[in-house]
């Protein structure tokens, strides 16, 4: 055996490098691995889990984040601990990955960054903010990544040189986001999705003008539906713009009578009903799926536009909705997730156990309540502190 070698480095590297017949300087603590070499070596907590009172605990999915999950058309973005994961088909380049891998079965790392806040996807792209900067990558046909071009872009790339940037929103052919409480929108605007006050396409963020307040929520539909909500001094008024009707040209989704199927900028939602169909300005989350959108105001649930599979949860599948109605009598709404013609929401009760309900369009089982189709939110996933969760 070679003699002691008091001068060499002892590094983790499963060799005994100084030859004192022990290897490494561990041992790690458990979900742990070891870095460093010399005085200076230690270990360090894996991947998702960070050192608390000694020990590396898991922190999962969606801890530090805000938005932590996106679904696309066929793919997923998730956020652990800051880390960005996604999965699911990368042919548009909507997974973040620089290089064509075909279909990706389980979460993969996208870049080593761990600061991700915010992630969403609607159909082909996907946007996220980091550190306050926007970032976009996939699909650019109609410039919905916000690079002033129509190019694709299979790895995130920074849009613009903000670094204010709070939420973005993708929707299936645009994108909006909100920069330091301002509104900006870009994409395909044909159908005044955009808010801009015209139609047409926009490589660039612009500007949307016009509600007075900050910004503090946007959603942009799969289709040419685009709401979001402003507070103004505490009054929180809800919009909504763009095409809100099918082939008949009905406007249901802009959540106004009918009063025209299409809006070029954002209109207050119900201002043209009547005085008796107003709401109190308390608008907290709004979310705008296929041609319908719902919206919780003071933590009561409303829904408006069609109705064809039961998305909107009134009861009444086939009847279409042209101004916000209340769903049940519940006011313990903090959560609401508007698809293609499904919706999911969370209620919390006053001891902080929530519940989630799922209702509208049930093929390929994706309620995960059966094939029931009666058009009522349907109790399926309860947490009652203790990971309990059952349909209820």
């Amino acid at each position: 055996n070679p003699a002691v070698n008091t001068t060499a480095l002892e590094v983790c590297n499963g060799l005994d490098d100084d030859c004192d017949g022990t290897i490494d300087a561990g041992p790690c603590i458990a979900n742990a691995h070891c870095e460093g070499e010399g005085a200076n070596i230690g270990y360090v907590c894996d991947d998702g889990y960070e050192l608390i009172n000694g020990v590396c605990e898991w922190l999962g999915w969606g801890s530090q984040s805000l938005h932590p999950m996106a679904a696309g058309q066929r793919h997923t973005c998730g956020l652990r601990a800051g880390r960005l994961y996604c999965w699911g088909a990368s042919q548009s380049g909507a997974l973040g990955l620089p290089v064509f891998v075909g279909n990706i079965e389980v979460p993969t790392r996208v870049g080593t960054d761990h600061d991700w806040l915010w992630i969403d996807s609607a159909r082909n792209h996907t946007c996220g903010v980091r550190g306050g900067e926007l970032y976009c990558w996939g699909d650019n046909g109609y410039g919905q990544l916000g690079t002033g071009d129509t190019q694709p872009v299979r790895a995130p790339v920074m849009v613009g040189d903000a670094t204010t940037w709070e939420m973005v929103a993708a929707g299936g052919r645009h994108t909006c986001g909100i920069d330091d409480g301002e509104l900006y929108c870009w994409g395909q605007g044909y159908d005044g999705q955009l808010g801009l006050g015209y139609t047409g396409m926009e490589t660039d963020p612009q500007l949307v003008v016009g509600p007075t307040g900050r910004w503090v929520d946007v959603s942009a539909s799969i289709n040419e539906l685009t709401c979001g909500i402003t507070d103004n001094n505490g009054a929180r008024t809800l919009y909504c713009w763009g095409r809100g009707g099918g082939s008949d040209n009905y406007g249901e989704a802009l959540g106004n009578c009918n009063d025209d199927y299409r809006y070029l900028s954002p209109v207050e939602v119900g201002s043209r009903c009547g005085q008796e169909n107003g709401l109190p300005a308390l608008w907290t989350d709004v979310d705008a799926g296929g041609r319908f959108a719902c919206a919780i105001n003071d933590g009561a649930l409303f829904c408006w536009g069609r109705n064809a599979w039961g998305q909107i949860g009134d009861g009444n599948p086939g009847m279409d909705v042209d101004a916000p109605v209340q769903i049940g009598t519940a006011n313990d709404w903090v959560w609401i997730s508007a698809g293609k013609a499904s919706v999911c929401g969370i209620r919390e009760d006053m001891v902080g156990d929530r519940r989630m309900y799922c209702w509208g369009k049930a093929d390929y089982g994706i309620l995960g309540v059966g094939t029931d189709v009666t058009g009522l939110p349907h109790c399926y996933w309860y947490d009652g502190g203790e990971g309990a969760a059952f349909i209820c």
